[in-house]
This record gives C-alpha cells, sequence and structure tokens, in this order.
C-alpha cells in the first residue's frame, strides 16, 4: 500500500501500521482472521467517507469534483489478503478479452489488438460485406452493479458458498458519511454497488463483465455474430474489454446488429435510455423523441410475461389503452401472465371480473390469448399497419400539441384566422410569409437557439429580448416604432399574445381589409429590414420601411386595379392584357 495516501474515518494511514508492525504486527493478524473466519462482524471497520476533490482551481458545478472514498486501512489489509487469493486464479477465469488487473496480462496489450483491427477495416478491402465497430462505455459501472448477481456470478465461475458469503460480507457491510467542510454527514446505507477505493472491487467487476463476455463468446461460438479477423484464416476477434470499456465487432448487416442488440437490451429498452452527459447530435435527436415514441406504443399480449398489468398500454380502449380499475388482489406491478391460467392459456376469467370493474373485464376477456406461448409484442398504435410512420408520428404529435394548447375544440376558428390570411389581395410571397410566421417557420434566432444552431437568442437590434417571431414582427422596441408612425391606433392597444395567429385575430376585429393588407405588408418589410441587418450590417430607419412597403402595396394594387402608379386610368393603350400567359409575338420580348 502506498504509504501517504489519505487516512479513514479512524485516521491512521498505512505508513503507521508499514513503521510500527513489529510492535502490532502480531495483534493486526490475529484480528484479521478473526474477521475472515467470522467471528467479527465487518461493520465497525468497514465505515467510509467520501470526500469530493476538485480537478480543477476553481469548480462551480458538481461534475467539477471528482469523489473519492476514504477506506479505513485496516480493512483494506482484509480486503488485500482476499484479492492476494484471488489474483492466483483469475488468468483462468477470466477470458482473454479482458486485459487489466489479470496477473500476466497487460492492458496496452488490447489497445494495441484494437488499433490493428481497426486499422484492418480501414484498409481492407472494399465490398458488399463490410465490418463494423462499437464502443460502449458503462457510466457508472460500480455504483450499477447488483450484490446478488456478484454472487450469482461467483457462484457460476466455481467459487464454493463460504468464500463467496465472505466477500458478499465484505460488500454489503459498507456504510457512508460524506464529508462537507471537512465534518461528516449522517450515515448513510446502500442497497448495491461496488466501493470506489476497495482493493477488491476492480475484481469483481471484472467477474461480474465476465459475463457480458461470456454472452459474446457463446454468441460468436453458435455463429450467431461473427468477429473480425486481422489476417486471413486467423482467430476472429469479437469484443476488446479494457475494465468497464467495451469495444464489440462484428459484420456491418442488419442481422448481425439484431443479434447484438438482442444480447445487449435483453433485459431493457431503448424508450428507458437516459440522455447521458455528453450526447452527440444523433443520439440527442433520438432521446429528444422517446416520450412521442411512448406516447404511441402498445403492448400485444402473447404470454403476458412482459406486460406490466397497470403500468402499460395493452387494452384496445382508446381514451388511454391502460387499466383504469383500482389495484386490488394483485401487486402494483403484476404481470398480465397472471391473469392467463397456465394449463388452458386462457383468460381466468374469475380473476379478472373480481379485479376489474365491469367493463374492462369484458374488454380483456374478449383479447385473443396464444396458446403456444409466444412474447409479447410492441405495437405502433396510431397506425393502421402497427408499424411505425413518420406521417402517423407526426400527427400524434400535432394532436397531443392541440390537447395542451386546449385548441382542439377550436379548429373553426382556426381556420377563420388563416382565411382572412389568404382572402387578402396581396403577392403571393406575402401570403407565404404570413403562413411561415404563424406557424413560427422563420429561422428566427430563437428557432436557431432551441435547435442547438447558435449560442445566443437574443434579438441583434435592441438586445433586450429573445428574437422570437413576435419579438421581431411586434414587440421590439424598433418595430413598436414602426407600428406607431404606420398604424397609430396601435398605440393604445395592449397586446399580450404570444403567439402571431392570435395577434391576426386580434387585428381582424379592429382593422378593415385594407388595412390588414398593409399590416401583412409592413410585417414583411420588418422581417426584410432585420436580415438586411444581420447579413448586411445595414438598419433601415422606419420612414424607410413605411415608404418601401406602402409603394409596393400601391403598386401591386394599381396593376390589379388596371391604373398607373399615379392612380390615373391607363387607357393609353387598347391591348388586352390576357388573364393567363400567352407568348409574345414575333421579334418580341416579354418580360415578367
Amino acid at each position: 500500500m502506498a504509504p501517504l495516501k489519505s487516512p479513514g474515518p479512524d485516521g491512521f494511514g498505512a505508513c503507521f501500521y508499514q513503521n510500527h508492525w513489529g510492535i502490532i504486527g502480531d495483534d493486526v493478524c490475529a484480528v484479521v482472521l478473526d474477521h475472515l473466519n467470522g467471528n467479527t462482524p465487518f461493520q465497525p471497520i468497514n465505515f467510509t467517507y467520501i470526500a469530493l476533490i476538485p480537478k480543477k482551481k476553481d469548480p462551480k458545478v458538481v461534475t467539477e469534483f471528482r469523489s473519492i472514498s476514504l477506506c479505513n486501512i485496516f480493512y483494506k489489509i482484509v480486503s488485500k489478503v482476499l484479492v492476494n487469493r484471488f489474483k492466483g486464479v483469475l488468468s483462468e477465469i477470466i477470458s482473454g478479452n479482458q486485459s487489466a488487473f489479470i496477473p500476466g496480462r497487460i492492458i496496452t496489450d488490447n489497445i494495441m489488438l484494437a488499433y490493428e483491427v481497426l486499422h484492418t477495416m480501414k484498409v481492407g478491402k472494399k465490398g458488399k460485406k463490410g465490418n463494423m465497430a462499437i464502443k460502449l462505455d458503462m457510466s457508472k459501472a460500480y455504483d450499477r452493479i447488483e450484490w446478488p448477481f456478484v454472487k450469482a456470478v461467483m457462484k457460476k465461475l466455481g467459487f464454493c458458498l463460504e468464500w463467496t458469503e465472505l466477500v458478499i460480507r465484505c460488500i454489503t457491510s459498507v456504510s457512508y458519511s460524506v464529508l462537507v467542510n471537512g465534518k461528516p454527514g449522517a450515515k448513510i446505507l446502500h442497497s448495491r454497488d461496488l466501493r470506489q477505493g476497495d482493493p477488491l472491487s476492480p475484481y469483481l467487476f471484472i467477474m461480474c463483465v465476465e459475463g457480458l463476455s461470456s454472452l459474446l463468446n457463446h454468441s460468436d461460438s453458435i455463429r450467431i455474430t461473427k468477429g473480425v479477423t486481422v489476417v486471413r484464416g486467423g482467430l476472429r476477434v469479437n469484443h476488446l474489454l479494457f475494465v468497464d470499456d467495451c469495444i464489440l465487432f462484428g459484420r456491418a448487416s442488419v442481422e448481425e446488429w439484431r443479434s447484438l442488440q438482442y444480447l445487449l437490451l435483453r433485459n431493457t429498452s431503448i424508450t428507458e435510455a437516459s440522455l447521458g452527459n455528453a450526447p452527440s447530435l444523433i443520439w440527442r435527436s433520438v432521446w429528444c423523441s422517446l416520450g412521442l415514441l411512448n406516447e404511441g406504443l402498445r403492448r400485444k399480449v402473447g404470454n403476458g410475461a412482459e406486460i406490466s398489468i397497470w403500468g402499460q398500454k395493452w387494452l384496445q380502449i382508446p381514451s388511454t389503452f391502460c387499466v383504469q380499475s383500482p389495484i386490488s388482489r394483485l401487486d402494483a406491478d403484476a404481470r398480465v401472465i397472471k391473469l392467463i391460467d397456465d394449463d388452458s392459456k386462457e383468460w381466468n376469467e374469475g380473476l379478472i371480473r373480481s379485479v376489474f370493474i365491469k367493463e374492462e373485464a369484458e374488454h380483456i376477456c374478449n383479447i385473443p390469448t396464444s396458446s403456444r406461448g409466444v412474447e409479447d409484442k410492441l405495437l405502433w398504435g396510431p397506425s393502421r399497419e402497427e408499424v411505425y410512420l413518420v406521417k402517423s408520428a407526426y400527427f400524434l404529435e400535432e394532436n397531443i400539441k392541440k390537447a395542451v394548447m386546449g385548441e382542439s375544440s377550436r379548429e373553426s376558428e382556426l381556420d377563420s384566422r388563416w382565411k382572412t390570411i389568404w382572402d387578402m389581395k396581396v403577392p403571393g410571397k406575402v401570403e407565404i410569409f404570413m403562413w411561415k410566421a404563424g406557424n413560427n417557420l422563420l429561422a428566427t434566432r430563437g428557432n436557431l437557439f432551441s435547435k442547438k444552431v447558435i449560442d445566443n437568442p437574443l434579438c441583434p437590434i435592441c438586445l433586450r429580448g429573445d428574437e422570437t417571431m413576435m419579438h421581431v414582427l411586434w414587440h421590439c422596441p424598433a418595430t413598436r416604432d414602426v407600428w406607431a408612425e404606420s398604424l397609430r391606433a396601435s398605440q393604445k392597444w395592449c397586446v399580450n399574445e404570444a403567439g402571431l395567429l392570435k395577434l391576426w385575430e386580434d387585428l381582424s376585429g379592429k382593422l378593415d381589409k385594407n388595412e390588414l393588407e398593409e399590416v401583412a405588408f409592413i410585417m414583411r418589410g420588418v422581417w426584410m429590414r432585420m436580415n438586411k441587418f444581420i447579413f448586411e450590417n445595414e438598419f433601415s430607419i422606419l420612414s424607410s420601411v413605411i415608404r418601401t412597403t406602402k409603394e409596393l402595396l400601391e403598386d401591386f394594387h394599381s396593376v390589379e386595379e388596371g391604373t398607373d402608379v399615379t392612380g390615373m386610368p391607363n387607357n393609353q393603350t387598347s391591348t388586352v392584357v390576357p388573364k393567363y400567359w400567352l407568348p409574345p409575338g414575333e421579334n418580341n420580348f416579354k418580360a415578367n
């Protein structure tokens, strides 16, 4: 042991035992043997302090600290005795895919091997059959280890019951106290994990990881998956382990990926995955849609072993698809298989009618069951084909938004807003602009910020608020000046609407049709001014915006009404302007 490492709660460092071994050695050995033989409990010596060590000079958040466990040196002596026994057999029970903490192996061996395999994949011949590599990072690896699993793995590896129980006593008798400003807090008891700082922990962890390694090697041996060979005819490498990191190698095919997915996710689901600390853009996009995915997923009853009665959607009742009956007679986490008779594979109607309300009981009894005991299935409910379609997911998302906003019963009102926009006598580009603005489809800084395109959503003109659609077209001080000059009645209006459509509804009740058309032109002019300021660094004053938009509106109306730009009837020519396009005559050009 390093003599000057931080001491545990008893205050004695390793140097104390090393310097005074001649005096206390016999007594220490006697007490250690008492613990190993089960004559003395581990709890008094297995108390641990948790301290936070800053990773940088001026830490601000929790992630900038590193937690360390300060164990009693006396317990470490006991633990070291067990570790030395483990080291003698680890090379025989741990597969060659793991290179860390195994006597006779060096972790850099796997690093070199991984480099060679990746190099082979990179420079290998191109063709239809390629290879793939998948890196797995086990987050909070020690914290997720379940004690019953440790016991089961040790039994599977051939350790005797007495030895297994001794190791389990070491890891289950731990208690913690967090040091806050140098003072220990309340005692914490835990129900799982391997403690950082315990000499036993890394060896127990690689034994647990051996379970994953065995699954992958078995899959390779029965040809479900195939690894990668560096040379023709050489041994295949299907995975390499670096303590809590793992690299998988295999064929780049859908079948192989599904096989690996079954091995890795057989006891979990992607719908339960967390975002992680530093997610990629692709994974963040997938993770953000998991809520919508869970909303549309339904369970189809097979053997009922994987479906929770009260926790999942498995009924065909459109309101919630979930059981509404109160929990009774069965546990809250009971599975549907409890409702199926083991012998006949039919519903246990007596039990069902005693647990569920009448309507749900009748519905459940009418659900077909499988006489062959097939597995339960996941289906996509919003689609008639019961398979995921982007279109059906889009409509599901829209329905959820309407339900949240309370707009489901106001479709006619919403249609009337759009009708006033499409009925305006304005150019098509103005109508399209209003449609995009009403649906918040324009690239405002607020929208770009929400999509992680830019880092700052502030309005570049006023620098006071986020550049949302309403801010650009109404709330920005520079825009308010435009409205005060062009639409003087707006100075007395108190507008608190969050959306442009609601604002347009208010304007429709206060302005006539011609004024609404002018408002639409000015809104587009304000938007063009914003773009000109951002991309050309040129800001148009309010009089310029108003003059330009009014000239465009007058020109458009003059063309529509058959007058020239001065407003006088255009009778100087007898040419009939067709309502549809015609090619020009010979030796003539037409400018559209």
